[in-house]
């Protein structure tokens, strides 16, 4: 009986992107393509937002979209210079 209180009272964390992000708010991501070896760091504006993904219009491109799947959370940032640090950690 002790085991299941505890086990109830016990919250696993499950990552929503709603509960961090919202519409309109900028952020970074670290683009990695994988099958060409390359990386790159884009300033976007969240267009969508979803509990599992985001889609965001680029800044820096005019007229591109980017989906960030919650599998590429780890790669979202607030600052431009938090986004360039990760980068260079990131091998593509």
């Amino acid at each position: 009986m002790q085991k299941a209180a505890k086990k109830s009272d016990e919250q696993e964390f499950i990552f929503k992107y709603t509960d961090f992000y919202e519409k309109g708010q900028e952020i970074w991501y670290v683009l990695v393509t994988s099958y060409l070896h390359t990386k790159e760091t884009l300033h976007c504006r969240i267009r969508t937002i979803y509990s599992n993904a985001m889609i965001c219009n680029t800044i820096d491109r005019e007229g591109s979209d980017v989906i960030i799947p919650i599998q590429d959370r780890s790669r979202v940032f607030d600052t431009e210079q938090e986004a360039k640090k990760a980068a260079k950690k990131i091998k593509a």
